[in-house]
C-alpha cells in the first residue's frame, strides 16, 4: 500500500485548532484523541506538537483521564486567572453603567475607563488597571449591554 502525503499539513493543523476552539464538544474529542495517542504509546511532548497543544496541557489530560475518565476531560476548567468581578456584580454593575455616572455620585456626564476604575475601588472594593477598565467597557457596549458613547 502506498503511503499518503498531505499537501500542506500546516494548514491541516491550523483546520484542526480551528475546529477545536469552536466547541467545548469538538475540545473534549481533540483531548481524547491526544490521550489516545499518549496511551498508544506517543509522548505528551510529540502529541502536543502535531496538534499545537503545549506539552503540559496534553500531560494535564492524560492525569485528568486517568483519574476519572472522560468526565474528567468535561471538568477541567478553562485555563487563565478567574475573573474578578462575579457574575451578580457585572450584572449590577451593567444596570449602574446603563444609569448616568451622576446616579452613582460622580460628576462625570458619560462613563469612561478612569471612571470605571474609580467606580470598582469605591463600591465594589475592586482593583483593576485602566486599560482592562476601558477594554470591559469596549465589550459590554460591543455586546449592546451599553449605549455606545463614540
Amino acid at each position: 500500500m502506498r503511503s499518503l502525503i498531505l499537501n500542506d499539513p500546516e494548514s491541516v493543523r491550523q483546520s484542526i485548532r480551528s475546529a477545536v476552539k469552536g466547541s467545548r464538544d469538538q475540545r473534549l474529542l481533540h483531548e481524547l484523541h491526544c490521550v489516545l495517542l499518549v496511551g498508544l504509546g506517543r509522548s505528551c511532548h510529540e502529541v502536543g506538537q502535531w496538534f499545537g497543544d503545549s506539552t503540559r496541557s496534553v500531560e494535564r489530560w492524560v492525569v485528568a483521564f486517568n483519574r476519572h475518565g472522560a468526565a474528567g476531560l468535561c471538568a477541567c476548567s478553562p485555563g487563565g486567572r478567574r475573573p474578578r468581578l462575579s457574575v451578580d456584580t457585572v450584572k449590577r454593575l451593567v444596570f449602574e453603567l446603563r444609569q448616568s455616572p451622576g446616579i452613582c455620585g460622580f460628576p462625570d456626564a458619560v462613563w469612561g475607563g478612569r471612571l470605571l476604575m474609580q467606580h470598582l475601588q469605591v463600591h465594589y472594593g475592586v482593583t483593576m488597571g485602566l486599560r482592562q477598565c476601558q477594554r470591559t467597557l469596549r465589550h459590554l457596549r460591543a455586546l449592546h449591554l451599553l449605549v455606545s458613547h463614540a
